[in-house]
């Protein structure tokens, strides 16, 4: 069993709601999916020397919160360094063009 079954399983025999369970397995894997997709396209680990100097360092992140039906995520939002992007749009604009 991995970590989710065993929460559920244990909430269950508790008799608590899983809806928190659920909740925080998708916030953390919300939040590692966004570090893992900054990894890819930085193209380097985090911690890595090859960031060093590159002007493509990790810029740190901001808070959101994402509303679901299991409850308010805390999401960690990585900025994207700016020489890396391709357009001068806001990270909240969408990219596709009609």
């Amino acid at each position: 069993m991995n970590q989710f079954t065993t929460d559920i399983v244990d909430a269950l025999l508790k008799k608590q709601d899983i809806t928190e369970v659920f909740r925080s397995h998708l916030e953390t894997a919300v939040n590692t999916l966004l570090a893992t997709e900054l990894t890819v396209f930085l193209d380097y680990e985090i911690y890595d020397c090859i960031g060093l100097n590159s002007g493509n360092s990790r810029n740190g992140s901001y808070a959101c919160k994402l509303y679901t039906e299991f409850g308010d995520l805390a999401i960690m939002i990585p900025c994207v360094p700016i020489s890396k992007t391709t357009t001068n749009a806001s990270p909240h604009e969408s990219s596709v063009k009609n």
